[in-house]
C-alpha cells in the first residue's frame, strides 16, 4: 500500500492505491480556480422565450412560407384552420409559439401584410397598373 500525504492550512490531501494498483484521491482540496463573482450579472429566462429569428431548413421554410402567404391573404381564422387541421402534422409545428420557426413565420406573415397594405394604399393613391 502507497500513501502520499500533503497536508497545509488550506487542504488536506493523500492518495492511496488500491488492491488492483490504481491511486485514490483521498480529502479535502482547495480549486485550483478561484470561484468567479457572478454578482453582476444578469439573469436571462431563454427556456420558454426565442431570441431572434431562427430560420428554418428549406423543406419547412417552403411549407411555412406557402401558409404564411395564405394566412396574410385569408386571415387569423384561416391560420386557426390550419392548426386545427394540422395538429398532428410536424411540419406545421411553426404554427405553435413554442416552436423555434414561429417567431420567423409571424415575421414573414407581418412582412407579407405589410406588402399587401402597401400595395392596396398604392392601388387606392393611383389606381391599377
Amino acid at each position: 500500500m502507497l500513501i502520499l500525504k500533503k497536508n497545509t492550512s488550506q487542504q488536506s490531501i493523500h492518495m492511496t492505491e488500491e488492491a488492483n494498483g490504481s491511486l485514490v484521491a483521498v480529502g479535502n482540496a482547495k480549486p485550483a480556480l478561484p470561484t468567479p463573482d457572478l454578482g453582476g450579472l444578469k439573469l436571462v429566462d431563454t427556456q420558454t422565450k426565442a431570441i431572434g429569428v431562427i430560420v428554418p431548413p428549406p423543406d419547412i421554410r417552403a411549407i411555412l412560407e406557402k401558409t404564411a402567404a395564405f394566412v396574410a391573404k385569408n386571415g387569423a381564422e384561416f391560420e386557426k384552420r390550419i392548426l386545427a387541421n394540422e395538429a398532428n402534422n410536424i411540419k406545421f409545428n411553426f404554427l405553435k409559439p413554442g416552436d423555434p420557426y414561429h417567431a420567423y413565420y409571424q415575421a414573414k406573415v407581418c412582412y407579407l401584410l405589410e406588402k399587401l397594405w402597401y400595395m392596396c394604399v398604392h392601388i387606392f393613391a393611383h389606381g391599377r397598373r
